[in-house]
């Protein structure tokens, strides 16, 4: 027979479920922070380029390769790496967070196994007719 009660399940339940989902912000993080990673280098070629043909003007072309489009490409491929680093930011902050939650209920999980082991060792002490007659025994 099991002497734990659905409360404390429950507890164990909700802190695994927010492990996991801390887990999967963990992870949404990492990812974020590697494609602002990668979009600050493809920034940084582009503005390496830019450079490179401002001192040649004979090979811009007006379309679109010339110093002034491929500034304005790395400014763009900027902020899309800023907001990539803020997403990342903010899924490390989430993580952080239901870590928090997961750590409060295997406390709350660990003080109902302290409870419920206080009040079966009560009732063996105090009524162990009792205790034998529904199965409850000694942890």
């Amino acid at each position: 027979m099991s002497n734990t009660s659905t409360a404390h399940k429950s507890h164990r339940q909700q802190a695994n479920s927010y492990t996991r989902q801390a887990g999967a912000h963990t992870i949404k993080a990492k990812q974020d922070a590697e494609h602002a990673a990668t979009w600050y280098q493809v920034a940084a070629d582009s503005h390496r380029r830019a450079t490179a043909l401002a001192r040649r003007p004979w090979a811009w072309d007006d379309a679109d390769y010339n110093p002034a489009t491929l500034d304005q490409d790395a400014r763009t491929w900027t902020r899309t790496a800023d907001i990539m680093l803020r997403s990342s930011f903010r899924h490390t902050q989430h993580a952080a967070f239901y870590r928090g939650l997961a750590a409060d209920y295997r406390r709350m999980a660990a003080d109902e196994d302290a409870r419920l082991a206080e009040s079966r060792q009560w009732l063996l002490d105090n009524d162990p007719e009792w205790c034998a007659k529904y199965g409850i025994t000694a942890p």
